[in-house]
């Protein structure tokens, strides 16, 4: 990060195809300080397509063409707009990072699309680590052009938190309820493949692999419900396993999740906390990742509270603890989110039904279906049941001593006014 107050400006040119994946970027890019520039974002109805885009083009302190099969294909897009900006790259000094190619998946060749590109080291941004080589990109323009990169937002409360912050993980809020915290974490809008491939071990066939967007971020529990917070709201102990009320409430239905979340509203001004959608809670155990957990390929009873003698995928057999564990008491994610993999089910907003197989924007399940959706798996069942894609579905007015929750804040996010 430079000490430069003007951000680093990055033109977004992609082709008409390409937009969800685009706008995801575009957002992804906002998060890291940068000011990019996309047309469905930044033009003004009214104003003139085409000189607008000449314009933006030429201010902006990096050019980043986005490549996919599909828009390699379409001749206005690489015999307009990609013709342009190689001109304009042209008379950039030499030497200097200005015209990046990124292939947005598997299988284009940059060359093919024009000589001046393929000369230029691409990055893959259907990868993760692509992400990662574009910032030292970024980073190496911004010192170029004397701009800012890496630049974060002010830490600010939503107005519904008693506190907030910054730390390893990312932003944080908190409520308070009857001297007992739970800590929120902000997830930002992304995409991601939610279920399983095909060939990963001990799937089911109800978890097809769909991409999903989801448009807008969202604050989640970084733990599940306690039994200590179910007290202080009910009034009520309804746990099976007693003796640490750190310890997470279980032995409740989706129903009764219900009426605690309107009295948790009720007492808590303009919190509008709700269970999770179903996509939303996949999203944030998968943490970025693309393996079975987020852990990587494998689980340990050192990682995830589960029943250690039913080991994932030809593990080595473990400790099987026979009771839940303190929330938090166990590693974290990648986003900082705990036991998201074993101890408790947790219970999902969604009803429980078929994924569909085309790209869906901001999921929530069927209209229609008896039961609703529980995901994690818990202290009482095997490996393979806490894996991410892993889901379940029983009546909402079922309990048990393995069923609980996190619950989602409304949407206001971090950078709301206090």
């Amino acid at each position: 990060m430079t000490s430069s107050s003007r951000p680093l400006s990055v033109f977004l040119c992609h082709s008409s195809q390409d937009k969800v994946f685009v706008r995801d970027l575009y957002q992804r890019l906002q998060r890291d300080g940068v000011a990019p520039w996309l047309d469905e974002e930044d033009l003004i109805p009214g104003q003139d397509w085409d000189r607008e885009i000449r314009r933006a083009v030429r201010a902006s302190d990096l050019i980043l063409v986005c490549l996919s099969k599909s828009s390699v294909s379409k001749a206005g897009y690489l015999q307009k707009e990609i013709k342009f900006v190689l001109d304009v790259a042209a008379e950039q000094p030499e030497g200097s990072i200005y015209l990046v190619p990124a292939r947005i998946e598997e299988g284009v060749q940059v060359s093919d699309v024009a000589e001046e590109l393929g000369r230029r080291h691409w990055v893959d941004l259907f990868q993760e680590a692509g992400y990662q080589r574009l910032q030292r990109a970024l980073q190496a323009r911004a010192r170029e052009c004397g701009a800012s990169f890496g630049t974060s937002p002010a830490i600010t409360r939503p107005r519904w938190a008693s506190g907030a912050g910054k730390d390893a993980f990312g932003q944080f809020a908190e409520i308070e309820v009857g001297n007992v915290v739970q800590r929120f974490r902000w997830i930002a809008p992304g995409r991601f493949l939610m279920g399983s491939p095909t060939d990963e071990p001990e799937r089911y066939n109800n978890e097809v692999q769909h991409e999903v967007m989801l448009s807008s971020g969202f604050w989640l529990a970084d733990t599940a419900c306690t039994q200590s917070l179910w007290q202080a709201v009910t009034g009520a102990k309804p746990s099976y396993f007693k003796g640490d009320a750190r310890n997470p409430v279980e032995n409740v239905s989706w129903d009764e999740v219900q009426a605690f979340l309107s009295e948790l509203n009720r007492r808590v001004s303009g919190l509008q906390a709700r269970l999770p959608s179903e996509a939303e809670w996949e999203y944030a155990c998968r943490a970025g990742t693309t393996t079975p957990f987020s852990f990587g390929e494998n689980i340990t009873p050192e990682q995830v509270n589960y029943d250690g003698n039913y080991p994932y995928a030809g593990g080595e057999k473990g400790r099987y603890r026979e009771k839940t564990v303190a929330v938090g008491s166990l590693p974290a994610n990648p986003w900082g989110f705990y036991e998201m993999h074993g101890n408790v089910w947790e219970w999902c907003a969604d009803r429980f039904g078929d994924y569909p197989t085309a790209q869906q924007v901001d999921p929530t399940g069927p209209q229609t279906g008896a039961s609703r959706v529980l995901r994690g798996g818990s202290w009482i069942f095997h490996g393979r049941h806490a894996r991410c894609a892993y889901r379940h579905g029983f009546e909402p007015g079922l309990r048990t001593l393995y069923f609980g929750f996190r619950f989602a804040p409304g949407h206001q996010g971090p950078a709301e006014p206090a």
